[in-house]
């Protein structure tokens, strides 16, 4: 796993979600799921209208993968799905589309091969961040980025980013 810090960054992007609990028809990395679901009702809708969406960066254009949670989240199972990408005009994004924004924060970013992706590998990442950065993670919202690294659930070298949001912290990076 490659780990690295990127400071104060925000992100808006452009793509779909879902609302509710992703786990219900399938189990976690499964195409079956909810989230498998989204990404090939945004695939279907990209190879019908090409060009609908200009990921960035354009030599290698990344997709996101937003989880966030609200605040019934913990009791219900109920969270937002959003997948999506940077694009230099959001705003002009076709109407089946919306525009998720979230706040500029230092975030904590680990390359991943899907061979990493074993039970309790979200946990071993909050203790890196602590251990590393010395601020714990912010729960509310993370982060998978995709790019010409990810090929595939089924390829154990398949290579995607997390990035994980970290808990506001002093300039030198320590918790507060």
């Amino acid at each position: 796993m490659e780990y690295r810090l990127e400071r104060g960054r925000s992100f808006v992007l452009v793509g779909m979600n879902f609302f509710g609990n992703p786990f219900q028809a399938a189990g976690a990395w499964d195409e079956d799921n909810e989230i498998g679901s989204l990404w090939k009702r945004l695939m279907a809708y990209l190879a019908e209208f090409p060009g609908a969406v200009e990921a960035s960066p354009p030599g290698d254009p990344a997709w996101f993968e937003a989880h966030v949670m609200h605040p019934a989240s913990a009791a219900t199972g109920n969270y937002e799905v959003f997948i999506g990408a940077e694009t230099r005009a959001p705003l002009e994004a076709p109407p089946a589309f919306v525009v998720k924004s979230l706040p500029a924060r230092d975030y904590a970013v680990v390359s991943v091969e899907g061979a990493d992706m074993a039970p309790g590998w979200e946990e071993r990442l909050a203790a890196d961040a602590v251990g590393r950065y010395g601020r714990a993670l912010d729960r509310r919202w993370g982060l998978q980025r995709y790019d010409s690294r990810f090929t595939g659930l089924g390829d154990p070298g398949s290579t995607l980013e997390i990035w994980s949001p970290l808990a506001p912290g002093t300039e030198d990076g320590t918790a507060r």
